[in-house]
């Protein structure tokens, strides 16, 4: 998984705990709108790095709010280290290929 989208997951998760921040703080809307602007910013990023993560969630509206930020926030984070999950695996099941061909071991490693 690209590097930079590592980094965006992790800006996404302190925009979700600002977020929750400004949820218990009541009445703070400009800073759910300021959550709001920051997670369309990063959306909009990651729709150039990968269009199939930014298909499944869309971009906020300015009035949003800060738990609908939250929310959608955590969600996208967790689909992108998902899809790291996933790479990671399928990196490994194709380094690694073990047969038994005649009851001997045989194994190829990948670096």
């Amino acid at each position: 998984m690209d590097r930079e989208l590592k980094r965006l997951a992790a800006v996404l998760h302190q925009i979700a705990h600002d977020a929750g921040c400004a949820l218990l703080g009541r009445g703070a809307s400009d800073s759910a709108r300021f959550c709001a602007a920051q997670y369309n910013r990063i959306h909009a990023r990651i729709a150039e790095l990968d269009p199939d993560l930014s298909a499944l969630f869309g971009a906020l509206p300015e009035d949003a709010s800060a738990g609908q930020v939250r929310i959608v926030a955590r969600a996208l984070a967790a689909s992108i280290k998902e899809k790291a999950r996933a790479e990671r695996k399928k990196e490994w099941a194709e380094c690694f290929a073990f047969a038994w061909p005649c009851g001997s071991l045989k194994f190829d490693i990948c670096c």
